[in-house]
């Protein structure tokens, strides 16, 4: 099975184009992909194996969502959902620069 790089994020500006993505996503998708293949092999030949090796996958995941927990949605997301009172006290706690006119 290959591996390739994920996705451009929904996030990025539209103007930015390909090049400008930070590589911190993509070098965690191949550290990602190179851990599972470390644990995989680990656990092939061990008694549970299959388990254990499911197991620390779900511990990877329960760890991702406690980290994404606490990330809020982006201004310009909010504002296009018309959701203006929650946009802006957004704007205001983290000092985003969203012009809220020309986003609605």
């Amino acid at each position: 099975m290959g591996v390739r790089a994920p996705p451009r994020p929904r996030t990025a500006p539209r103007r930015s184009g390909d090049q400008l993505v930070p590589a911190g996503p993509e070098i965690s998708w191949y550290l990602g992909y190179a851990f599972a293949t470390v644990v995989g092999t680990l656990f092939a030949d061990v008694d549970g194996g299959r388990r254990r090796s499911l197991a620390s996958s779900a511990v990877t995941a329960v760890v991702c969502v406690a980290l994404r927990g606490g990330i809020p949605e982006s201004a310009p997301r909010i504002l296009s959902r018309v959701r203006r009172e929650e946009a802006e006290v957004l704007i205001e706690k983290y000092g985003i620069e969203v012009d809220v006119a020309a986003e609605l």
